[in-house]
């Protein structure tokens, strides 16, 4: 999961440049082998973020931390006495600790080459009756003060190639779908996707090597799509929009399975047996490097 750094070291043109490669991808029909939090999309979509399940794909200790503060009983002890939380929100920043009272507006979040001064002033206990108010704030705090300015940066290169306009089609879910594809890999529907050439769908070695990929968990599943197609990624539409190609290869033990991955093209050979299959495709999988040729 990628985020912001608060008061980035970095120039933000170079976020105003990651923002224009994400959206020349977009416009190009390309999934980005990244994963960002959904509060992303939700900003560049407009939307608030406001709520815990808006942040909990990205920051899932925090989340539950929060929650149990929310949830938690007063009948067991004081929410002040228990968590001893103050009205501050906290970060570490280039090895920096940085806390400002939540309560007091800030003009904006120090970045590299400004000074920071540490407040004299304790902040009040998080209390029964300021605790929803606090995780509200330091929602807002962790998604949009804290980073303005390089989420503001990024924001202008990614509409540099997609009209504004345009996202209004989009719900953050689908957003985020177009920008990073979709990572859940369904054996399944690549098998009834998936093209011939030289073998029949019938033939064993085929079978047996649907057989041995349908039982690969989700890393397995991935190392196998980049090994094909250059990218773990399925594209926006699922298996039907995937080039997965099984080419026969010759006939021998002694060889490994390899790929052209600008076609999308596995070159499978046939084996005397599925456990050769079985252990031939996971070396090959496991010292795959490089584009084009696998």
């Amino acid at each position: 999961m990628t985020w912001f750094q608060p008061g980035s070291p970095e120039p933000l043109w170079k976020f105003q440049l990651i923002g224009m490669i994400v959206s020349l991808a977009v416009y190009n029909g390309l999934n980005m082998p990244v994963t960002l939090p959904k509060a992303l999309y939700m900003k560049l979509l407009g939307l608030d973020v406001s709520e815990l399940h808006h942040i909990a794909d990205g920051w899932p200790d925090l989340t539950n931390g929060l929650t149990s503060l929310l949830e938690w009983d007063e009948k067991e002890g004081s929410v002040e006495d228990v968590f001893s939380r103050t009205y501050e929100y906290s970060v570490e920043q280039l090895g920096q600790h940085m806390t400002f009272d939540m309560g007091t507006e800030i003009e904006s979040w120090p970045q590299f080459a400004d000074s920071y001064v540490p407040s004299h002033i304790e902040a009040p206990l998080v209390t029964n009756a300021t605790r929803n108010k606090f995780v509200s704030d330091y929602i807002h705090w962790l998604t949009d003060v804290s980073i303005r300015p390089q989420f503001e940066a990024f924001k202008r290169g990614f509409f540099t190639c997609i009209d504004p306009r345009s996202t209004r089609l989009f719900d953050p879910d689908t957003l985020q779908s177009v920008v990073e594809g979709v990572q859940d890999i369904d054996i399944s529907e690549m098998r009834r996707a998936a093209r011939y050439v030289g073998w029949e769908a019938s033939n064993r070695t085929v079978k047996d090597f649907w057989s041995i990929v349908k039982k690969y968990n989700l890393e397995q599943k991935k190392k196998l799509l980049e090994f094909v197609t250059a990218s773990d990624r399925v594209p926006v539409g699922g298996m039907r929009n995937l080039q997965f190609t099984l080419q026969k290869n010759g006939v021998g033990d002694e060889h490994l399975p390899s790929s052209y991955t600008c076609f999308g093209i596995l070159l499978l050979p046939e084996y005397s047996s599925k456990e050769v299959l079985r252990k031939n495709l996971t070396t090959a999988l496991e010292n795959s490097m490089g584009f084009g040729f696998a």
